[in-house]
């Protein structure tokens, strides 16, 4: 729901309102349902060899990334702005370490996602919506000229996720 927040109109990526006839009820969805179940099915009973956890990883990563590839497959989720389904690899491949490292060690893992909030902030940042809107200017993702962000905006949002992150 936070990225919700953030990237509101900018989206990176977007559910379609397709079966559940509604973006923000998918959102909601995903936020109160998946990924708190998921994150109490993939912790239970974490394995404590190396050779395990490596396993489990791997095993997690792959059923979401093959649930969106089907999703894209089928028009189901839309990306946007450089976003693409190995960018969600490369989310997943970080999601559920982090999941483990706060579960065993939440000081840390609230540092090593501040760290991720602001690369992910760096390498999609949030433009203005009159950029997004108005042909003359863009929101060009090589970081050009072209670039028109709203600096003050965006240190309100990282503060917001600061804040988010550590309460």
């Amino acid at each position: 729901m936070l990225y919700n927040f953030v990237y509101k109109d900018h989206l990176l990526w977007e559910l379609q309102a397709i079966i559940l006839r509604s973006h923000t009820l998918g959102e909601i969805l995903y936020t109160l349902v998946v990924f708190p179940l998921t994150a109490l099915i993939f912790l239970t009973q974490y394995p404590d060899t190396i050779k395990g956890k490596i396993l489990r990883n791997i095993k997690f990563i792959a059923i979401y990334i093959i649930i969106e590839v089907i999703l894209d497959r089928y028009g189901e989720i839309v990306y946007g702005y450089g976003w693409n389904i190995w960018w969600s690899l490369a989310w997943d491949c970080m999601m559920f370490p982090i999941w483990v490292l706060h579960y065993k060690k939440p000081l840390i893992a609230y540092g090593v996602s501040l760290v991720v909030v602001v690369i992910v902030l760096l390498l999609f940042p949030v433009c203005s919506s009159q950029a997004t809107q108005t042909p003359a200017i863009s929101c060009d993702l090589a970081g050009g000229d072209s670039l028109t962000t709203l600096p003050q905006t965006s240190f309100l949002k990282l503060a917001f996720f600061v804040f988010y992150i550590l309460f």
